[in-house]
């Protein structure tokens, strides 16, 4: 006769500890896919999203890794607390800029990573250029010291296999560090040379000489161990 009172009260507790169980395990993996600090997702989780893009033949998708110019320089020079807020901001300046459906991630140190989608590689190039254009023109305040900012680019399209993906805009992100001033570099996957991409004249408030664009600001006072756009308040 308890048989019907029993048996939903044991129902309900086995719902409530099994609801308990599955959040816990939301958490974690929420957890996991994170970057602790700047709230962003974190390589693991960009990396499974790229091998799903991948195994699907999805096309009209682009990886581009980039980081922050002179990183160190910034840190040496106002402090590793400093170089935290410059990190942060970055982080939100991505999420602002970047469409909703992008995968922005925190790849590791100063070096961030998105997947996003464009028609054409002339489409996801001036995604790119706009992104670099509006960190350049972010400044941080933090403790009396203010700074602004560039960050160089590499992209690569999302086709053939994961790690060779991540390689190549890795590789054109190198190159456009190694070939300053800042800017956006393509790797064409064997359609020929990387393309470079010089600082838009808006940008550009140094002076040229022979015809080359100088880093957007950032070029270094002789003498000096901080650049010019590193002022102490």
């Amino acid at each position: 006769m308890r048989t019907p009172v029993v048996l939903p009260w044991f129902v309900n507790i086995y719902r409530i500890y099994a609801q308990g169980a599955l959040n816990h395990v939301l958490l974690r993996q929420r957890i996991k896919n994170k970057d602790q600090m700047t709230n962003l997702m974190n390589k693991n989780y960009l990396r499974s999203h790229i091998q799903q893009v991948l195994m699907k033949n999805q096309t009209g998708y682009y990886l581009a890794m980039l980081d922050i110019d002179d990183f160190k320089m910034i840190n040496d020079g106002l402090g590793h607390l400093f170089g935290d807020q410059v990190i942060l901001s970055v982080a939100e300046k991505l999420k602002e800029v970047m469409p909703d459906q992008s995968i922005i991630a925190r790849y590791g140190g100063d070096e961030f990573s998105i997947m996003f989608m464009a028609e054409s590689r002339i489409a996801a190039d001036s995604k790119l250029q706009a992104l670099r254009r509006a960190l350049s023109q972010s400044q941080v305040h933090f403790n009396g010291k203010k700074a602004s900012y560039t960050v160089s680019v590499g992209f690569a399209e999302v086709q053939g296999e994961l790690d060779s993906v991540i390689s190549l805009a890795d590789n054109a992100l190198y190159k456009a560090k190694k070939n300053k001033p800042s800017k956006v570099c393509l790797h064409d996957m064997g359609y020929g040379p990387c393309r470079y991409y010089q600082c838009d004249d808006d940008l550009n408030t140094t002076s040229r000489k022979s015809g080359e664009c100088l880093p957007c600001g950032n070029a270094l006072d002789s003498g000096h161990a901080a650049s010019r756009n590193l002022e102490a308040v």
